[in-house]
């Protein structure tokens, strides 16, 4: 097994061109780190991918990689939708329970004192169609989330 980390840095096209003919032909197993979107479509039958600290594995050819990263994107997305949804159904039975709860002992058409709010804040932020945020919540958004570094092999 050969281990590559970032193999074309600091390399001119000559010498990455040798490098590729030389792994192509290379009997056994490489493991490659790279941001070289060119050399891993060339070399690369394989997919491993560290997005905000998940591993995603996909065995297919590098140049199917922004389509199926679209796709995790897309699946997450639904999948935090699905988690508010259900989040504001479990807090309106709570503020529904709550309600209840306080105007028992009170005179009718008494108002109920105003009591802490029950939302949180979303995990993928403000609501304007820009993006998750990371996974830490920090504001911090990616504004490329595909040029995160692309573990890649060939069996």
């Amino acid at each position: 097994m050969l281990l590559l980390d970032e193999p074309t840095n600091h390399l001119d096209l000559p010498t990455i061109g040798w490098l590729e003919k030389f792994l192509e032909g290379f009997r056994g197993a490489l493991l490659i780190i790279s941001h070289d979107r060119a050399f891993l479509g060339r070399l690369a039958k394989g997919m491993l991918w560290l997005d905000r600290g998940r591993l995603h594995r996909r065995d297919e050819p590098f140049d199917r990689f922004e389509t199926w990263a679209e796709q995790l994107a897309l699946d997450e997305e639904s999948r935090l939708n699905r988690l508010d949804k259900k989040l504001a159904e479990e807090l309106h039975w709570l503020a529904g329970r709550d309600a209840r709860r306080s105007n028992m002992g009170r005179p009718p058409g008494a108002s109920a004192p105003d009591g802490p709010s029950h939302r949180r804040p979303s995990p993928r932020g403000p609501s304007d169609g820009r993006g998750p945020r990371d996974a830490r919540g920090a504001g911090i958004r990616f504004a490329a989330p595909l040029l995160s570094p692309c573990c890649a092999w060939r069996p």
